[in-house]
Parts: structure tokens; C-alpha cells; sequence
């Protein structure tokens, strides 16, 4: 109400002033030698009708069409984001030199959950162009890396902190990589 309220008093004077303007406009002949013609051509009626409904069904079809491809780009690049993220945290908890294995194994959980659903969102949405095989792959190279060990502590020196990273490296890649394809489409 209050809107409509603002919008009614800002269109009076908008009114006034072009009324004023238009007869500035008479007033110094711009607009005196103009003469209407009483002739209506239903042709013409007809063809700014058609041109006036074919635009704005276009500019409703091309604009649903546009947010709908937005909403999947974003909501897959939320996923690979939530990956990226775990990844970064996961990182950081292996940059000790002793963790329990099973606080290791609750990290790498939590990421092939975010890595599962990144895949079922993939093939909720139909996308071709990504495949979440190569996360799969290095997950697995991830798992194999930080689980390779005797007891309940994993030991982690320089040369295992080296292929951890490279690893998490190479899945930070892929995901960006991932990202550059899907707003690339």
C-alpha cells in the first residue's frame, strides 16, 4: 500500500512536467505542422499485435529458460564447493604428525558423502559435460594414502604429508576445473 502510495505521488508531477514540456514543444512550432491522419490499416493493428505478443513470449520463454540453467549451475557449483571446503578442512587436520584413525576415517566419510551427492546431483540434472569419476578415483587414492596403517594412530611424516597434498591438489583442480566447464556451458 505504502509503495503504491509513493509511486502514485512521484507519477503526478512526472505528469505535469511532461505536460508542461509537451506544450513548450507546441508552443515553438516543433510540434505544430504535425498532422493525423484519421485512416486506421487493420493491417498494421494486426502486425504490432503479433510483433507485441511473439516479444514478450520470447522475452518470457528465453527468461524462464535462463534462470532455470542458472539455478543448475549454481546449485552444482554449491556441491563442489561443500567439496572443496571439506577438502580444505581435512587438510588441515593432517597437517599434525599423529591423528587417530578414526577421526581419520570420519573425515574421509564426511567427503565421499559431499562427493556422492555431488554425483547424484550430476545425474538428477542430466549434465554431461563433468564427470565425478576422476573425485572418485583420487578419493580412493586419498583413502588408501591415510588409512595405510598398522595400529589406531597414523603416523605422518614429510614424505606422506607431500602425497597427501598432491593428491588433495589434484582434486582441487578437478573441481575447478569442473566449475570452468559448467559456467562455461
Amino acid at each position: 500500500m505504502g509503495k503504491n502510495l509513493i509511486y502514485f505521488l512521484l507519477a503526478i508531477p512526472s505528469l505535469i512536467v511532461i505536460d508542461i514540456f509537451s506544450r513548450f514543444l507546441f508552443a515553438k512550432s516543433w510540434l505544430s505542422n504535425i498532422k493525423l491522419s484519421n485512416e486506421v490499416d487493420p493491417m498494421n493493428i494486426f502486425s504490432t499485435l503479433i510483433s507485441a505478443f511473439v516479444a514478450i513470449w520470447l522475452g518470457w520463454y528465453i527468461t524462464r529458460k535462463l534462470s532455470a540453467q542458472r539455478f543448475e549451475k549454481e546449485y552444482i557449483i554449491s556441491d563442489i564447493k561443500k567439496i572443496e571446503e571439506e577438502l580444505f578442512l581435512i587438510e588441515k587436520k593432517l597437517e599434525v604428525t599423529k591423528i587417530d584413525l578414526q577421526t581419520v576415517l570420519e573425515l574421509l566419510s564426511r567427503f565421499n558423502l559431499y562427493i556422492d551427492r555431488f554425483s547424484k546431483t550430476i545425474d538428477i540434472f542430466k549434465v554431461t559435460s563433468i564427470n565425478a569419476t576422476n573425485l572418485s578415483s583420487a578419493y580412493q587414492k586419498l583413502y588408501l594414502k591415510t588409512t595405510n596403517t598398522e595400529g589406531d594412530q597414523l603416523n605422518i611424516d614429510d614424505s606422506v604429508k607431500i602425497e597427501i597434498n598432491t593428491i588433495c591438489s589434484s582434486i582441487l583442480v578437478e573441481t575447478r576445473q569442473m566449475i570452468f566447464t559448467i559456467n562455461k556451458k
